[in-house]
């Protein structure tokens, strides 16, 4: 099956005995510019409030977000007033043949063949090589296949995970200085089960109103890496809508937090996210000062000289 192509499509081979035969690609294949072209045509909707919802396979929403929310799932397409889909989360790798017509279909032909054994396969063929050319496929993965059914399918509304996200966040509560000195407390605790009930505490806050607060404490208290509640969907689904994954640093603070910088450049962060980010900072970089010295601020005081390092 190659969708986008209307021809068959048959891979020449050459057998153990020296001569050779076409057999059919049997490959469950889509043409790369065609499955492009379908990803343009989706039309993304508006999502309204106490709507009923159809998960597609690429979608890797959590579920379990759902509970409390306004919305509804189904199991079936034809009582959904959306369908939810992520087409970033299917694998883009893709497939490049060469190939030459051979008559009404096409003949898939390799670098090899081509150059040491011309001459045996226009001999088979009994005709010249015509012009060779290059088509590249996408394999049409069970999430490939499945978005495809849903973009040929009449009168489908689509919403992406972020959307949704964005709906269900919103009616989350705002991270405030007091739960984030009390999480920032667990994700720095030595005690496992502490760190593993802050990270899955921060997954019930709106991610949209304090991002680079709730980004700092987890780019500075690593801990919560080695944890099982990594694993979490709902945390799986607040680390991605981070992008924490592409800033993480195994060398310990202050370089795990330089990722932020960018953020902070390019981003409209509120005063209120950047002034709770702020005060972590500072905390954190006097422990860490005051670390690095104590062990020599003894050795001042026996010359009556007081050392004391303050961020602000």
């Amino acid at each position: 099956m190659i969708l986008g192509v209307n021809k068959q499509i048959f891979q020449l081979k050459r057998n153990a005995d020296g001569t050779y035969c076409t057999e059919l690609v049997n490959k469950k294949w889509i043409e790369k510019s065609y499955y492009k072209y379908l990803l343009g045509t989706i039309q993304y909707s508006e999502l309204k409030p106490n709507s009923t919802l159809y998960f597609s396979k690429s979608s890797s929403f959590p579920r379990l977000k759902l509970e409390n929310s306004c919305f509804k799932r189904c199991i079936k397409i034809s009582k959904a007033d959306y369908v939810v889909v992520d087409p970033s989360s299917i694998t883009t790798n893709d497939i490049t043949v060469q190939y030459f017509n051979m008559g009404d279909d096409m003949c898939i032909v390799t670098t090899y063949d081509l150059h040491y054994r011309q001459k045996e396969i226009e001999t088979f063929l009994g005709y010249e090589l015509p012009e060779i050319k290059l088509m590249t496929f996408y394999e049409l993965s069970e999430k490939r296949a499945d978005l495809i059914e849903l973009i040929l399918h009449p009168s489908v509304k689509f919403i992406t995970d972020d959307t949704l996200n964005k709906a269900i966040n919103a009616g989350d509560q705002v991270l405030d200085l007091e739960s984030m000195h009390s999480i920032h407390g667990m994700l720095s605790s030595k005690d496992v089960e502490s760190v593993e009930l802050g990270l899955k505490m921060l997954t019930s806050f709106n991610i949209d109103e304090t991002p680079l607060t709730i980004s700092t404490m987890l780019l500075m208290n690593q801990r919560w890496y080695m944890t099982n509640a990594r694993d979490n969907v709902l945390v799986q689904n607040m680390l991605k809508q981070l992008n924490i994954s592409n800033k993480r640093s195994s060398s310990g603070f202050p370089y795990n937090i330089h990722y932020l910088a960018t953020d902070l450049k390019n981003n409209n962060f509120s005063e209120n996210d950047k002034q709770m980010a702020k005060e972590l900072i500072i905390e954190k970089t006097n422990d860490y000062l005051q670390s690095k010295i104590s062990s020599d601020v003894e050795f001042f005081k026996n010359y009556g000289i007081n050392v004391n390092i303050k961020v602000e």
